[in-house]
């Protein structure tokens, strides 16, 4: 056989399940590439009925087999040889051997099995022929015959036990029970017609088997089920084993028949992917054994969630060592990478479709379970990568908007709208980042990173406008000096009457200019009103208040020699200014007295001048006089600046004049400042090197600090202490606070970085605490929603008491940063806890979902009622509500958004909806099984539900319309899925269509039926849509035809008897017709014609030929007999006429398409040499060729048949192929030469030096130096290949090809030296018994053991012999070396021949020519060679050891003439001439 069946014993006699060979046997069988494409048929019956016997020769297996005993123990698989899809055969021990006794466990519990992993049942039954002895001894009927003895005694039980467990295991399917029944005998009626044989054999053995079914005692739940509900039957009589020829032939058609068509036509039911098939039998086999209820839906269920966890991890395992992925991580941590989400994106699509294609077959519930989490964890594994990305994004969006707003500002002016076109830009760039960041897969929210990026232009904005703003001010401050100090001072020079009235009038006209220009110019920054009130104010007051500080009362210009009174001066600019205040307050034209001056003064102008901002305090402190909005002694309209306004202008008054007092004090302070700075830089140098604060820092890098901001605060302190009592004995306290101050800042900047890495061990320790704390609290029970808010609280009150620890005295940095970051990552872990629990418990939810529709919808639809798809959708909306609801009572402790929650509700209602759809495609598929079943049960069974008996009083014509109108309404049920309460007229249209009203059972049905096919001529139903659409009309209309044709002989069989007599007759005239028309003188010259070659017209000719017989045979059988019988005899004549000609049609195509492969030759070859491209111009070619061939076909064509061209087509398309392919099949050869000839070079050396050594890993480094080399070269041939544009397949199979030639060289180079064993092992021997540890040379004295180092040696060469018996490329253990070593190397060294007599004894394991656990493939030299290479071996190195023991005799001999006592032995064993002889 060139293809092995792997028989294997998957389950013990004693019970014991064979989990390591049904592993090997799957991997043998290569199973698991099947995925749902398999199938299991297994066998049962009597002991030594033959069922071993059956299988070999029906599924080509090598069970063993017996006809007296028993043979088969426990229970045996094989793979079915040449069936594909694979197909597994199951031998079961027989059901009655008497070696069990009356202990029936293992029968049931084998049965119960078979059952649930079979998709077909065989019952082989041998006792046929008690129905003929019974019959004729007793003079019984045909009926009560074979009711008392078509099943034997002994098939009772196995069909009692078959019964019964099926009732009380709820196997979930419709089992198919085909009985084989062996006839020793020959029955009288075994010459009748098959047809009707077969139908009488049905009708009664499936009387006996309900008589059976009826006696079965039944549990409550199945008190009313009959047979028909959980078993179809079928029935094959064979002839004995005897009558090999017959019985090959019949063995021939059963094949055929279960060669896939029963096997794949719909039986199946809860498929387990083949992937799983190993694990799914070892559960079912252990729940069955422990006497549990096997509930085969849960067990799928678990099988698949085990299998999906299986691929999804090994899928995430290979996602993270992806190239692509790591190269991605990579370049992603040094910058933005473009296309970044698209390649990301497609990496994750990648992986997802490799688990989509490993675990598709499994449950949908467990496959979408695990695909959700393989998807969520994978997005979690890449979250990182995503947000550095983002981060890249956000960066250069920021960078641009600065250079955009630089350059925009530089252009001129318009500072406003340049911010916020810039910032326009860098939104839409951010946005376009993101976009081209973002993964399908997930729908993560950039907006926070976004925000993030408007708060950074936003504050860059604003300091650029800070900035800007200052510069407009200080520019116009400038120009007001400059306007107003060379005039005033003339003015002041003169000194004339009207001197101030001209100061006050040229300062009014100076301010208002510039305010003028300061107005126009600061619009473009689109500030609001108060905020340009107080810059014009400003303005204002600048250019009154300098006219009073900088001038003294001599109208000189003051310089600040250090001698003046500052604080006097400022006192009395201010109080002119105040005056000027007081003045403006109110409008006096009537000369009414006030207090208004007083009041300012008193509570603005405490007398002293305090430059520090205490100033605003003691100011504060007599507010009281001015806390109204109108002045005494004037009314309202008079008044122009209430008192609460004078207060507010005066503080901001002596806030914008604070820089002028400052200039002018601060030559006063230069001296102190470089002082001052010395010290502090002194102080800062100390601190940076403080032991304190070194090992501060040190052990905040470890980890958190107890008292860390106390200990810092103290150190900080320290010095700052330090510099007051330096500086304050000697310097100015101005200067001296402005470097105190720069010295406390430098400090705290300095310190800031431990101060940060402190804040973030608090955020970090009270993460790790809000989950544990969260993990705990949820053990404890329901409300995810209030323990998510406590323990954010318990975290967030920790790190609120840890920055408290944290902080330092002298700052006051804000923590909100981190704490923000500390609430982010709190809400990010709360957010994936809570996907977690939701997609459990929507899972949950799905798979009660799951198993409270698809059981009552299957019921529904398989019933095929009236109201079938209403029943469903009743069905569907109660549930559907009870889920929901307890889904939304469940989910309330989430406390979620509204949206969300009707989002998840929705994917509820939209699961149940896709259950009862998945149910109904599922069940769609298996319409042509539904639709004959119920044609069965409405044709066999009458109203009663009796069994119809055929006696010639039925109505057949309408019997079989009223089954087949059943069958209709059936199919119309399961066209297409209606939950949406739609009208639709397919069951209309398809019995206008389908149905004709006229039981016709020949073979014309088919064309009345196609004469109506129009309204089913499309793709979909009207009112229908698509993806509602289950069966489309076209594919009624094909499975209708399906199903005339197989009713067809139920119907036949039931009507036979009616056409009996008329079947003779008719048969007559088609013969008489058909014996003339084969000497028609038209078709001999026809026939003659077409031999020679191509005949125009030749279809035509033909047809009107077969007319003319047709014709003449309905003229004379219409006037005689019945239409059916008549119609069927026409249709056989037509048939054997059509049969008759076909040869000649076969001829004839022969001639088109001889005439098609020689144009595309030749058109071939004209568009080569004119140097066109060989895929176009094959293509173009073929396409001539094919046009021209349908052409042919077209002229060929017959009226009277509808013979399909195909074959001959695809014959010329395979030609056309093999003329293509051979051109390019030269070039791959040489490729493929070249490259075996490279993998031939690089390994037959290594491995002829790494078997000569020995070592101890020798096999294991010929495995690694093989697949390193076969690896580079098939690597280097991928991308030579490339270049032919193969199919994926090919490619594959070429690269294999690489493989095996590469192992093939390995294993010829072991054989070869294999060959040379005898020589390697003396050599090694030779290298250990002569050479001592140091490779020097033995010198034979009385110090050396001779049998210790001939041990040693012959041990070494034993080794080198156990490491060449066998090849090792598959990294399967073995025990050569220990047999080897037990059999034939022994305690002591014995030099005689009796050494061989004692070997031989404990050698009996080495009796084989093969070895175990090595395949006979592997062998390179057998036990038996083994043995005899190692007498060999010995014989030839007994000499060496012999001339060993000499020489130390001889050494020994300097003190003893005597000769030794070995050499006394051996001359009185061998003689001395012999000794003399042996010395020499």
């Amino acid at each position: 056989m060139e293809e092995d069946c792997c028989a294997t014993q998957l389950i013990y006699g004693d019970g014991k399940f064979n989990a390591g060979g049904l592993d090997r046997f799957v991997k043998e069988v290569k199973l698991a590439e099947c995925g749902i494409s398999y199938g299991v048929v297994a066998i049962v019956g009597p002991q030594s009925s033959g069922k071993s016997a059956l299988q070999n020769h029906l599924f080509t297996t090598q069970f063993a087999n017996s006809r007296r005993s028993q043979t088969t123990n426990g229970i045996w698989i094989a793979k079915c040889v040449g069936i594909e899809p694979c197909t597994i055969a199951m031998d079961l021990e027989g059901a009655d051997g008497r070696e069990r006794g009356q202990d029936d466990t293992f029968k049931v519990q084998s049965t119960l099995f078979a059952l649930a992993v079979s998709d077909i049942v065989l019952i082989n039954i041998k006792g046929y022929s008690f129905f003929a002895d019974g019959m004729l001894e007793k003079k019984l009927t045909w009926q009560e015959a074979y009711l008392k003895w078509s099943i034997s005694e002994r098939e009772i039980p196995l069909l009692e036990t078959f019964f019964q467990v099926v009732m009380s295991f709820g196997i979930p399917r419709k089992t198919t029970l085909l009985f084989v029944i062996h006839d020793n005998a020959k029955p009288p009626f075994q010459h009748w017609h098959p047809g009707l044989r077969k139908f009488i054999l049905n009708l009664l053995f499936s009387t006996a088997l309900e008589k059976i079914w009826n006696e079965v005692p039944k549990p409550q739940a199945h008190k009313s089920t009959r047979f028909s509900d959980l078993f179809s039957e079928e029935v094959v009589v064979m002839s004995s084993y005897e009558e090999k020829e017959k019985f090959k032939e019949e063995v021939a058609q059963l094949r055929q028949r279960l060669s896939p068509g029963m096997l794949f036509a719909g039986y199946r039911r809860g498929l387990v992917p083949a992937s799983g098939f190993s694990f799914s039998a070892q559960q079912i086999w252990k729940v069955i054994k422990e006497n549990k209820d096997l509930d085969l839906p849960a067990h799928k269920v678990m099988v698949a969630t085990v299998r999906c966890e299986e691929i999804a991890n090994q899928i995430f395992n290979q996602l993270t060592y992806d190239t692509g992925w790591l190269a991605l991580k990579e370049a992603v941590q040094t910058g933005p990478v473009q296309g970044f989400g698209q390649r990301l994106s497609s990496i994750l699509s990648t992986y997802i479709s490799k688990y989509d294609t490993e675990a598709i077959y499994f449950d949908s519930g467990a496959w979408y379970s695990k695909r959700q989490l393989l998807e969520s964890k994978a997005l979690d594994f890449v979250y990182p990568a995503h947000t550095t990305m983002l981060g890249h994004v956000r960066s250069k969006a920021l960078e641009d908007f600065k250079v955009r707003l630089e350059q925009s500002l530089n252009e001129g002016r318009g500072f406003a709208s340049y911010v916020r076109i810039c910032t326009h830009s860098s939104m839409l760039e951010f946005d376009k980042g993101c976009a081209d960041a973002a993964l399908q897969q997930a729908n993560w929210d950039a907006s926070r990173v976004r925000e993030k990026l408007q708060r950074d232009v936003d504050a860059h904005a604003s300091y650029i406008c800070s900035a800007k703003l200052l510069e407009l001010i200080f520019n116009y401050e400038k120009q007001l000096s400059i306007s107003l100090t060379g005039p005033v001072k003339s003015l002041l020079v003169t000194g004339g009457k009207d001197t101030w009235a001209s100061i006050r009038k040229l300062l009014n006209h100076e301010t208002e200019v510039a305010i003028s220009k300061f107005s126009t110019v600061v619009a473009d920054f689109e500030l609001d009103k108060a905020t340009i009130a107080k810059m014009l104010q400003h303005l204002r007051d600048y250019s009154r208040f300098s006219t009073v500080l900088n001038y003294d009362s001599d109208t000189t210009l003051r310089v600040w020699t250090g001698k003046e009174d500052i604080t006097s001066i400022t006192k009395d600019a201010r109080s002119a200014s105040m005056k000027f205040l007081s003045v403006m307050a109110a409008i006096r034209l009537d000369e009414k007295p006030d207090n208004i001056e007083k009041v300012l003064f008193s509570s603005l102008m405490d007398g002293a001048v305090i430059v520090s901002s205490s100033q605003d305090r003691e100011i504060g402190a007599s507010v009281d006089p001015l806390a109204s909005s109108n002045w005494e002694e004037v009314s309202a309209k008079n008044t122009l600046i209430t008192p609460v306004q004078c207060q507010s202008l005066w503080r901001q008054f002596k806030v914008e004049t604070e820089n002028s007092v400052t200039q002018a004090i601060s030559s006063h302070v230069m001296a102190a400042t470089g002082r001052c700075e010395g010290i502090a830089n002194q102080k800062f140098s100390q601190l940076i090197f403080d032991e304190d604060w070194l090992a501060l820092e040190e052990a905040v890098q470890i980890g958190p600090v107890q008292g860390f901001g106390k200990r810092l605060s103290s150190i900080l302190s320290n010095y700052l202490s330090k510099y007051d009592t330096e500086a304050t004995i000697y310097f100015d306290e101005g200067a001296r606070n402005s470097k105190r101050q720069l010295l406390e800042s430098k400090a705290l900047d300095f310190v800031y970085p431990a101060y940060t890495t402190m804040l973030g061990h608090v955020r970090s320790k009270a993460l790790k605490d809000f989950k544990v704390r969260l993990e705990q609290s949820l053990n404890k029970g329901r409300g995810f929603a209030t323990y998510v808010c406590i323990c954010t609280h318990s975290s967030m009150l920790e790190f609120d008491k840890g920055c408290a620890d944290a902080a330092v005295i002298q700052a006051n940095w804000d923590a909100s940063r981190v704490r923000e970051k500390l609430q982010r990552d709190i809400d990010a872990h709360a957010s994936s806890v809570c996907s977690a629990k939701l997609s459990e418990l929507n899972v949950n939810y799905e798979q009660q979902l799951s198993a409270s529709l698809t059981g009552p919808v299957k019921t529904l639809l398989e019933s095929g009622g009236k109201d079938t798809w209403a029943s469903i959708r009743k069905l569907l909306n109660r549930e559907t509500e009870v889920a929901i609801s307890e889904f939304s009572t469940v989910v309330a402790d989430f406390e979620l958004d509204e949206a969300t929650i009707a989002e998840m509700l929705q994917h509820l209602r939209d699961y149940s909806r896709n259950v009862v759809e998945k149910k109904a495609r599922e069940e769609a598929r298996k319409i042509m099984i539904h639709m004959k079943d119920r044609f069965s049960t409405v044709f066999n069974y009458d109203s009663d539900s009796t069994l119809r008996v055929w006696t010639g009083k039925e109505d057949i014509t309408s019997i079989t319309k009223d089954a087949r109108s059943a069958s209709m309404k059936l199919l119309s049920v399961m066209a297409a899925i209606r939950l949406d309460e739609k009208p639709d007229h397919i069951e209309k249209v398809l019995f206008s269509s389908l149905m004709d009203g006229d039981v016709t059972v020949s073979s014309s049905q088919d064309r009345e039926i196609g004469a109506s096919v129009d309204p089913l001529a499309s793709s979909n139903w009207e009112e229908v849509s698509s993806k509602n659409t289950l069966i489309t009309p076209v594919q009624c209309q094909s499975l209708w035809r399906q199903f005339i044709a197989e009713i067809e002989n139920s119907v036949t069989q039931a009507i036979s008897a009616h056409v009996m007599a008329a079947t003779a007759r008719f048969e007559e005239i088609a013969i008489q017709k058909f014996s003339q028309l084969i000497l028609d003188e038209d078709w001999l010259a026809l026939e003659e014609a077409v031999q020679i070659g191509p005949v125009q017209g030749f279809g035509k000719r033909l047809s009107s030929i077969l007319s003319t017989y047709l014709s003449k045979y309905d003229t004379e059988a219409t006037i005689y007999f019945d239409e059916g019988a008549r119609n069927s005899k026409r249709q056989l004549l037509e048939s054997k006429a059509l049969d008759f000609v076909y040869p000649a049609y076969t001829t004839m195509l022969g001639h088109v398409h001889s005439k098609a492969l020689v144009d595309f030759k030749v058109r071939l070859e004209q568009s080569l040499n004119k140097g066109e491209g060989f895929t176009l111009s094959v293509r173009t070619c073929t396409q001539s060729s094919i046009l021209e061939f349908d052409k042919g076909c077209a002229d060929v064509a017959i009226q009277q048949a509808n013979w399909d061209a195909s074959r001959v087509r695809e014959k010329l398309q395979r030609d056309i192929d093999a003329h293509e392919s051979s051109i390019c099949s030269a070039k791959l050869l040489e490729l493929n030469f070249n490259y075996e000839r490279q993998l031939s070079a690089s390994l037959t050396g290594p491995v002829e030096a790494l078997l000569e050594t020995g070592g101890k890993d020798t096999w294991g480094s010929i495995r690694k130096l093989l697949n390193r080399e076969t690896e580079v070269a098939i690597s280097k041939f991928s991308i030579a290949i490339s270049d032919f544009e193969l199919d994926k397949e090919t490619i594959a199979k070429m690269l294999q090809h690489l493989r095996d030639y590469s192992r093939n060289v390995v294993e010829k180079v072991a054989r070869e030296e294999a060959t040379k064993i005898m020589i390697h092992m003396k050599d090694r021997f030779f290298r250990v018994f002569n050479c001592d540890s140091d490779s020097m040379p033995r010198v034979w004295t009385e110090k050396e053991d001779i049998r210790s180092i001939t041990k040693d040696a012959r041990s070494a060469a034993l080794n080198l012999l156990s490491i060449m018996a066998a090849i090792r490329l598959d990294e399967k253990s073995d025990n050569i070396e220990k047999v080897l070593f037990s059999s034939l190397m022994d305690e002591t060294v014995t030099v005689s021949s009796s050494q061989d007599r004692r070997i031989g004894a404990s050698a009996y394991l080495l009796a084989s020519s093969t070895w175990e656990e090595v395949s006979s493939k592997d062998i390179l030299i057998t036990p038996v060679q083994c043995k005899s290479l190692w007498g060999e071996f010995k014989t030839e190195t007994e000499s060496s050891v012999t001339e060993a023991i000499l020489a130390q005799e001889a050494y020994k001999q300097s003190n003893n003439w005597l000769p030794p006592p070995w050499a006394i032995m051996v001359m009185v064993v061998h003689g001395f001439n012999q000794f003399m002889l042996l010395l020499k």
